[in-house]
């Protein structure tokens, strides 16, 4: 439901067929020496228009693919995409993100939340400045392995489904997407500084 091929574009515009392009928000640009979306972490961030509704309904499966290449983040939260609803709450929304601190990959609906840890470890592979590939993957399921993560084609381990509301239902209403940031109780705030490539939302 989105491709942004940043191979061959030097803006967010959707080759998926369903045209859900975006737009760049303040200093959001393209680098073509990185063919990547290139994040400062000062309110900057890409976005589809408002009722685009790239997926929606209870407890949707999905799967994201993205490059990423960070540096650093706004506050803390590296934030690859979010999956917004017109109105913030518990369950509306889908927030994909990296702990600064952690380095793990974590896929939040809000207040439920799963994080995913290198094998035979306890600690996140998602580290600052070089290049990964992440898919993330949720089969409708609110139990645990029902959200997967790839990092660099090695899956992730899952940790349990965690938070005030962990194992409820996933329901979006109509959606839009953000690149670069996630979207918390009306406003965009955790920016990235780095690079998105390739970003895919199936």
């Amino acid at each position: 439901v989105v491709d942004y091929d940043t191979t061959v574009n030097d803006s967010p515009t959707d080759i998926s067929g369903k045209g859900n392009h975006g737009r760049f928000v303040n200093d959001t640009s393209y680098s073509a020496a990185d063919k990547a979306f290139k994040f400062d972490g000062n309110q900057d961030f890409i976005e589809t228009g408002s009722g685009s509704n790239v997926i929606s309904g209870s407890n949707p499966p999905f799967t994201a693919s993205v490059w990423i290449n960070y540096s650093g983040s706004e506050q803390g939260y590296v934030t690859p995409f979010s999956i917004e609803p017109a109105t913030y709450g518990t369950n509306t929304n889908v927030w994909f993100y990296i702990r600064d601190t952690t380095k793990k990959p974590t896929l939040q609906f809000e207040n439920n939340y799963v994080e995913f840890s290198e094998p035979g470890t306890s600690t996140g592979g998602a580290t600052s400045n070089t290049w990964h590939h992440l898919a993330v993957t949720f089969n409708g399921s609110s139990a645990i392995g029902g959200r997967r993560c790839w990092l660099n084609g090695i899956e992730q381990v899952s940790s349990a489904v965690a938070g005030n509301a962990a194992g409820g239902t996933l329901t979006l209403g109509t959606t839009r997407l953000t690149i670069g940031s996630m979207y918390y109780n009306n406003a965009h705030i955790h920016e990235m500084i780095g690079f998105i490539s390739n970003f895919k939302l199936y």
